[in-house]
């Protein structure tokens, strides 16, 4: 073999090896920063809201604006102001707040403790509610097999 056509070979081969591995299928890995930025950003603009009385109507819009990044995204939270408490959940599944029934898109207003359970999908997730005002959240996204669920508690 002559080297012009040991040339147009090894051209050939490098040349094939580049398209491969410029067009093949990459892998794809899941994170969870587009959850991690709702939640950091929720977490960031909620006291504000709370502040002006629009914590609720905040909420709503979040989840709203929430569910065009992530699937299935919904938010559970405990807003506590004096001797109260007061709970919306905006997950689509029913939630207990202290033993309490709340289905998804309702409120209630308790009175506060120093620790509140919220038992959501078999798992309990106890709160710490002693201090006041504040704002307490747990945060829910579901796509195929993976679930999410931040708290910051």
């Amino acid at each position: 073999m002559n080297k012009k056509a040991q040339f147009y070979i090894i051209t050939a081969v490098v040349l094939l090896v580049m398209t491969y591995g410029f067009f093949s299928p990459k892998l794809k890995y899941e994170t969870d920063s587009t959850f991690r930025g709702l939640y950091e950003n929720y977490l960031k603009e909620a006291p504000f809201a709370a502040n002006t009385g629009n914590l609720e109507d905040f909420t709503r819009k979040f989840v709203e604006y929430g569910n065009t990044k992530e699937p299935n995204f919904g938010i559970a939270y405990l807003y506590i102001q004096s001797g109260d408490m007061t709970a919306l959940n905006m997950i689509k599944k029913t939630i207990y707040i202290n033993d309490r029934q709340l289905e998804f898109n309702n409120s209630l207003v308790a009175e506060k403790e120093n620790s509140t359970t919220i038992t959501f999908n078999g798992n309990q997730y106890v709160l710490n509610t002693s201090d006041s005002p504040q704002v307490k959240a747990l945060f829910y996204s579901e796509s195929g097999n993976s679930k999410k669920v931040y708290t910051n508690g």
